[in-house]
């Protein structure tokens, strides 16, 4: 008796878990609550929804009730669609860090989601996949076909149950993989608007992005697009012409080219990161001994004055000396006419007559009678 309500009990939970949806205002890693309305859950497939798919819902940041619809397909396949939610083109992406130490890691808003305009589902598929689940081993092996039927399954399901969303233009998107699976998803989905089936979705349209459609052929054209892209020189291209058509071997050097490409790329960050640290440390020491100089001169101000106005006195004297002979010629007096009392005074230095050149580091102060001194600062 007691086995037979275990039983029943967790049938129940297993009911109550199908077709389920919640809504989560926070995030491990985020902090505060979610800038952004997010609903997760389970949609039963199958005809004992022996399958549960997992989606993320995330509502447009504009208008939910008008703006598009769109489902987000992962590649892979097996990429969870959390991929295109934290690291493609959702709200919320992870913030990188250089010592990152194994804690929970942090999330971040994100400025260029496509969420701003759109409302999107992001459907963990094939079953396997992220969250999504089977509640039973497949007898039949999984196919791309046999996922756009459980994909069309899940959608009307889904519409359904959010019924505000089925008035608004639908658009079935993804990368990569599901390059594949998404046309047949369209024709699924298209086909069962024929039927009648119900609700009819406002089916408008697709977006591939990078997608895979014959690998092969795809495979076989990396190396000519590197060739046509510049990548790659006429020379060099010409030379292998007969090794490019080598499909493994064409796959193996076209990622060798790439790795090579990033890491040059990699230096030269490394080489511009290096440049960006030093102009930081020498502005920090720039700006460091200029305040030091600064105060250093303060404390000494009334020091330098005395000492400049020892100078100009010198000065003065070694001047004066020079224009007590003057020469004559043809009863023109040679030479500079003997100083005024006026103009062989004691300096003096006002605060107010002071300047201070940004450009040069260099402090000038003024006596009244116009004469000057420098001081530099670095």
């Amino acid at each position: 008796m007691a086995e037979k309500l275990l039983i029943l009990v967790l049938l129940t939970i297993l009911s109550l878990h199908a077709n389920s949806g919640s809504i989560v205002k926070f995030l491990p890693g985020f902090e505060g609550p979610l800038p952004f309305e997010l609903e997760t859950g389970y949609i039963g497939i199958g005809e004992e929804e022996e399958v549960q798919l997992f989606y993320y819902f995330v509502k447009s940041e504009k208008n939910p009730k008008e703006d598009p619809l769109l489902l987000w397909l992962s590649g892979g396949p097996g990429c969870s669609s959390l991929t295109g939610l934290l690291i493609e083109n959702g709200p919320l992406k992870f913030k990188v860090v250089d010592d990152y130490n194994g804690d929970i890691p942090t999330l971040i808003s994100t400025t260029y989601s496509w969420t701003k305009v759109a409302n999107i589902i992001y459907l963990d598929q094939p079953v396997g996949t992220g969250f999504s689940y089977a509640r039973t081993q497949f007898l039949d092996t999984p196919s791309d076909s046999g996922e756009a039927k459980r994909i069309h399954e899940f959608i009307r399901k889904w519409f359904s149950k959010h019924r505000d969303f089925i008035t608004n233009p639908f658009y079935v998107a993804g990368d990569s993989y599901a390059g594949k699976v998404i046309p047949a998803t369209v024709q699924e989905i298209s086909q069962g608007n024929d039927l009648g089936l119900k609700p009819k979705l406002n089916l408008e349209g697709y977006v591939l992005g990078n997608p895979v459609t014959d690998m092969e052929f795809e495979h076989n054209q990396r190396i000519p697009y590197a060739h046509e892209m510049g990548l790659l020189s006429n020379d060099l291209y010409e030379l292998q012409e007969d090794t490019w058509k080598n499909s493994s071997l064409q796959t193996f050097l076209f990622h060798l080219l790439l790795n090579a490409m990033y890491m040059q790329k990699s230096k030269k960050r490394e080489k511009k990161r290096r440049e960006d640290e030093m102009k930081q440390k020498q502005l920090l020491l720039s700006i460091l001994t200029r305040e030091l100089l600064k105060n250093r001169y303060a404390d000494n101000s009334k020091d330098v004055v005395e000492t400049r106005s020892l100078v100009a006195k010198t000065e003065t004297v070694v001047k004066a000396e020079n224009v007590k002979s003057p020469t004559k010629q043809g009863g023109v007096k040679r030479g500079r006419e003997s100083r005024s009392e006026d103009e062989s005074h004691e300096h003096v230095f006002l605060d107010e007559q002071e300047t201070f050149a940004e450009e040069t580091c260099v402090k000038t102060k003024r006596c009244k009678c116009g004469f000057s001194v420098q001081v530099e600062q670095m």
